[in-house]
């Protein structure tokens, strides 16, 4: 016997969601892989920016002993 999903629509927020037989929400493979391809693209898209206007700071002015980045990673 076949598993049996039931798709679920929260009419506030419009949102689409999966339960198996058991009552439990499911993700789909497909889309957790299309999730990890997005995040590596935009932090691709990200990376590029960011180093393309990466300004250091002069060791001097920040009083450390080595050139740091002027924009925050996290």
């Amino acid at each position: 016997m076949g598993r049996i999903d039931h798709i679920e629509l929260n009419e506030i927020t419009h949102e689409v969601y999966v339960k198996d037989d058991f009552g439990v929400y499911i993700m789909y493979d497909c889309v957790l892989q299309d999730m990890q391809s997005l995040e590596g693209e935009l932090c691709k898209i990200a990376s590029f920016y960011l180093n393309k206007s990466e300004l250091l700071l002069d060791p001097t002015i920040a009083g450390v002993g080595k050139m740091v980045p002027a924009k925050d990673r996290l």
